[in-house]
Formats: C-alpha cells, structure tokens, sequence
C-alpha cells in the first residue's frame, strides 16, 4: 500500500529511516553515466564548444553578477575547460560508485551549470532535469554507515521533492500535448517517425500504420496526464514499468540516450525499498520455478565410471 499525504508528511518531519535508498543509489548511478556519457562523446569538440575560440555564446551575468567576466576567464585559459571538464568526471564517477554522494553531486552540479550556461544549445531536455536533480541529490545520504535525525531528515525531503519534480514533469508535458492538434489526432508519433535524423527505418515503417501511431499518441499523452494519480494508487509499479517502457522506447526509436537514461532513473526512485524486496523475492521465486521445470525437461546427464 503506498503511504497518504500524512504519512508521507510525518516521514519528513518524524525521520525514523531513509526512504527509497534503492531508488536513491539508481538515480545517483544513472545521474554520474549521463555526466560520463555526455563528456567523453563530447571531449573530442571541447574547445570548440566551450573554448574562447569556439561556438560558445552563452552569457554567465545570470549565473555569476559581477565575479561571471573572472570565471570565463577560466575557459578563455589554455586547457582550462579541462580542468573544469576534469572535475566534471571525478564528480560522476563518485556519483556511479555511491562515494562521497553529497559533495560529489555538488561539483557535478556547479560544473554542470558552467558548461551549460557557457554554451546552452548542444543539450537536450535530459539537461535541464538532471541540473534540477542534481540540486536535490547534493541532500540524499546513500551512505551504509550510520545518519543523523537531520540527515535523515535532508534525505526525505530530497526524496519527496525528486517525486514532486517527476510529477511535475509528466503533467506539464501530458497537459502541453493537449494543445497540439498533432497529438489530438494522433498523428504526431507518425511525423516524428519519420524524420531520418530521429528515427530508424523500422520505426518509420511501424508509424505509418494510422492505428499504431494513434494508439502511440494517446498512450503516451493518458500517461503522462494520469501520473500525479496512478503513482498513488495500487497501479504504481505497472505505470512504471509502462514509463519505462516508453523511455526504452523513445531511446531506441530517436537514440536519446541521455534524456530517456534520466528519466528511467527518476521512474526507479519512485519505487520503495519495502517494494523492491518484493520484487526481488518475485524474481526469485520465477527464477526458482523455471529452474525446476528446465531440470525436468533436460535429461540427466550420464553417470562417470572410473576403471
């Protein structure tokens, strides 16, 4: 049963454990491979991304006031965007191995920015969610050693407020769908599809189907509507498992490997700790009874003698 309003308001106020540490440990995993997989595709074009003498236009006055001309020095510097881009790594690979959590998503974060702000039109919408998230991140504890009441108590709320963020997220782009006639007619899966830079040809081929694409369309926009509901119901797991499946989708069909990545780790921080147990003891359970039944069906192997 998923906790109320209540009992998820006692649980920030009232600390007693960390919530969803198994999907906390997930999205710090996810979050580092994003950071990782984003710098080493794009290392090779750092100084003309971010370089003095590159494409970079972006203005950090917003970020920065009066000290923003002092820190692009920093990237007008032989080697300097290495040193940030250096930081960068360290910062995700201590997310991936869970050391150091808070500090680590802090300078991820803080470089993050940096690079995003320096030159904002090489990211796509993975971008602005995960500088949200890493915000939060900088407060969960994932560690095994032992919290403090307001540790825990920074946890939960970090927690609560990724989920918040999450639901915020899928209702804005469901409700935003509502107002394209596109998606009301069910022909915007059909359009992408066909468009050779997003799509594979066997994904084009598929969309073409007037029926598939409509059912695409309005799958995907009941989703996303229904989700600040269906996540507080007993229907919460298969609308994960559904989200996931349209990540995988969206990963495979336009190769967004960043974006659906992202938003595959903010559907696995929803689940409980208490829910993945049960469903490792599922697994279990299967895994044990077609064990049972392949070693009934193969035959048994013939005895060895010695002379």
């Amino acid at each position: 049963m998923n906790p109320g309003p209540l009992t998820a308001l006692k649980a920030i106020t009232t600390p007693t454990e960390r919530l969803n540490l198994r999907g906390s440990r997930i999205l710090q995993f996810f979050a580092g491979f994003f950071l990782l997989y984003r710098t080493f595709t794009e290392l090779p074009f750092a100084e003309y991304f971010w370089g003095a003498h590159g494409a970079a236009h972006g203005n950090l006055m917003p970020f920065f006031g009066a000290a923003a001309t002092s820190v692009e020095r920093l990237f007008d510097q032989p080697g300097g965007i290495y040193v940030i881009l250096g930081m960068h790594v360290l910062a995700a690979l201590g997310l991936m191995l869970g050391r150091l959590g808070g500090l680590c998503a802090f300078v991820a974060a803080g470089t993050f920015m940096l690079l995003n702000a320096r030159n904002p039109t090489i990211g796509d919408g993975g971008d602005n969610l995960l500088q949200i998230l890493l915000f939060y991140m900088v407060f969960l504890n994932t560690s095994v050693r032992r919290t403090t009441p307001l540790r825990t108590f920074f946890h939960n709320l970090a927690v609560y407020a990724i989920v918040l963020q999450v639901i915020v997220v899928y209702f804005t782009a469901g409700t935003s769908k509502l107002m394209g006639d596109a998606w009301i007619q069910g022909s915007a899966m059909y359009t992408i599809a066909q468009l050779q830079w997003f799509s594979l040809p066997l994904f084009a081929a598929l969309f073409r189907n007037a029926y598939v694409s409509a059912l695409a369309c309005y799958t995907t926009i009941g989703y996303q509507v229904g989700f600040p509901f269906i996540i507080f119901t007993r229907f919460k797991l298969p609308a994960i498992a559904l989200g996931i499946g349209l990540h995988l989708g969206i990963l495979f069909m336009m190769g967004l490997v960043t974006f659906s990545s992202i938003m595959i780790a903010c559907e696995l921080i929803l689940i409980s700790d208490a829910e993945y147990a049960r469903i490792g003891q599922a697994l279990s359970t299967v895994r044990g009874r077609v064990n049972g039944k392949l070693s009934r069906l193969l035959p048994l192997r013939p005895a060895r003698f010695s002379k």
